[in-house]
């Protein structure tokens, strides 16, 4: 019965640990979910090509969907340190509909920080996002090339993970 109540305090405590904020090593951590940063310049639409099907650590990803300011100062923050670059893709475009924006992980679109006077839409090739001048966004032609963000939740990364 002791070996029993042993195997089981195991189990309980590995799912405790992979589901309470373990990301794969090459990525970052922070408020439940996991952060990739690629420093390879990419258009918009390869980049959250490469977050859903060909990145081995963090697969089944998007591009990052930004909530609030904290998560926008993150990754800002990110971005500079590890890519030393103030411009990344967001998953933020309005490209089925213009002035409808919509995260690409089907995120709710509650929040923005675009720069002043953006979105612009400029010649009216401008349906893809990425930061600008670290804190803000801007939306530029989704055929642009920039480094980009990968975002997926803690808990499907550990679920995927567990025995």
């Amino acid at each position: 019965m002791a070996c029993m109540k042993y195997v089981l305090f195991l189990v309980v405590s590995l799912f405790i640990v992979l589901a309470s904020g373990v990301c794969p090593k090459t990525s970052l951590s922070y408020n439940g979910d996991c952060y990739l940063f690629i420093s390879e310049n990419t258009k918009f639409f390869d980049a959250e090509a490469f977050c859903n099907n060909k990145s081995d650590e963090l697969s089944s990803s998007h591009l990052v969907s930004i909530m609030d300011r904290d998560e926008l100062e993150f990754v800002s923050a990110a971005s500079l340190q590890l890519l030393e670059a103030t411009e990344v893709w967001i998953g933020l475009n309005d490209e089925s509909v213009e002035g409808q924006f919509e995260w690409t992980d089907g995120s709710i679109f509650n929040y923005s920080h675009f720069a002043d006077g953006e979105p612009s839409n400029s010649a009216n090739q401008e349906h893809c996002v990425h930061t600008y001048a670290e804190t803000t966004w801007n939306d530029a032609s989704c055929n642009g090339m920039k480094p980009f963000v990968c975002k997926r939740a803690q808990w499907e990364w550990a679920h995927e993970c567990a025995p």
